[in-house]
């Protein structure tokens, strides 16, 4: 991976002082800090769905993981998120206090799909001013 902006950073400020010792320890840093940051699927997957259906899961296990690997494969975080909120605009779910609408619920790649694809968006139609006949 190249690191232009800190090579020019430690460059700049050590000079030829810094062996390539230290410039590779800044780099391991870095690395760290990013991926520190960065939410990784799983973590995201959670707060996504405890957000949507405001529920208070924390974990997810090894086995739904494999199954999100596959979904996110297939489909972005955005679609996931999508198919999340349209079943929850679902009346069964809603008349079941989503009961059914699991971490596992979401992990399969069908069910995705189905409610990706559930409710589609339809164009509205604009206003047309009836004519009416004006004698003049």
């Amino acid at each position: 991976m190249e690191w232009v902006n800190l090579n020019e950073t430690i460059e700049k400020y050590f000079g030829p002082f810094c062996d390539d010792k230290v410039r590779n320890d800044f780099m391991r840093a870095a690395l760290v800090d990013i991926k520190s940051f960065e939410k990784t699927d799983k973590e995201w997957i959670i707060s996504t769905y405890n957000s949507i259906f405001g529920k208070k899961s924390r974990i997810i296990s090894a086995a739904v993981n494999k199954k999100y690997n596959t979904v996110l494969k297939a489909f972005s975080r955005d679609e996931l998120e999508k198919a999340m909120k349209a079943a929850k605009q679902d009346d069964f779910h809603k008349n079941s206090n989503y009961k059914y609408c699991t971490l596992e619920y979401f992990s399969r790649v069908d069910q995705v799909d189905k409610w990706l694809n559930a409710f589609t968006e339809t164009k509205k139609e604009q206003f047309v001013l009836p004519k009416f006949n004006i004698k003049q």
